[in-house]
């Protein structure tokens, strides 16, 4: 990733940061930042990450280091370390949704400076309650993989049932879908991008997320929201966002 000098559309701060930092859809999201360092993490979507304002975002993993002030495109499951100099959003959209051209190659692809003004436009001009529009239309600004095909219903359908509760088993689960444990098994992992237990770990931390104001301490969320305890809780959230569950502000289902 080449180190590249300033190249950013004029913007003004998103509204999406007059109170909220975190806007969630079903299937993505948007994440506005003043600021941000994260330790090595995975997330299981794609990100899209806009640096505003003159921002300069400093990538590295195990194989890629660098720094810039053009959007990057993340791979979902790509473990990384990011930090930004200064405001910036992150758009993220679920592996079903939208896959970049060659699963990005190392993992990583800086955007050329039309892709970059066009995303930054985007990330100016958002309000929290319009993200999955900002989602799509960042979408369209990058070279993806047009030919996936809409989700099997039974898969959707997996989705739904481990989104709702926290408990859940395979083989109940692939007698309600219809399927065989292990062909559903498969199939969601080939169409989602993450096994059955993954996903339901990952949908319960983002539950942990939106419903964390709600509770006055992080051990009553993590029993909430089905974690054994606050320790699976604070691991959950490291593997997956690289930071503590009570980093930032107000956190919205958009």
């Amino acid at each position: 990733m080449p180190s590249n000098g300033p190249n950013h559309a004029d913007s003004k701060r998103p509204s999406a940061a007059a109170g909220i930092d975190t806007a969630l859809t079903e299937d993505g999201g948007a994440h506005f930042s003043t600021g941000q360092e994260t330790r090595s993490h995975a997330f299981p979507w794609t990100k899209i990450v806009i640096p505003l304002d003159g921002t300069r975002l400093e990538l590295r993993n195990a194989a890629v280091a660098g720094s810039t002030a053009r959007a990057l495109v993340i791979a979902a499951n790509w473990p990384h370390e990011l930090r930004a100099s200064g405001p910036a959003m992150a758009l993220f959209v679920a592996a079903h949704r939208f896959r970049a051209h060659a699963n990005l190659g190392s993992g990583v692809r800086q955007t050329d400076p039309a892709e970059h003004q066009a995303l930054a436009r985007i990330a100016a001009d958002m309000s929290p309650h319009d993200t999955l529009r900002a989602v799509e239309a960042a979408c369209e600004v990058i070279p993806h993989d047009t030919t996936l095909r809409s989700l099997d219903p039974r898969v959707r359908e997996a989705m739904v049932y481990l989104a709702d509760g926290p408990h859940w088993r395979a083989d109940k689960l692939a007698i309600h879908v219809g399927l065989s444990k292990s062909r559903l098994s498969r199939l969601f992992h080939a169409q989602v991008g993450m096994t059955l237990r993954s996903y339901a770990l990952f949908r319960r931390l983002l539950q942990a997320r939106v419903r964390r104001d709600d509770f006055s301490s992080i051990a009553a969320l993590a029993q909430a929201t089905g974690f054994a305890d606050q320790a699976h809780l604070a691991r959950t959230a490291r593997r997956f966002l690289g930071k503590p569950i009570s980093y930032g502000g107000r956190i919205v289902q958009a």
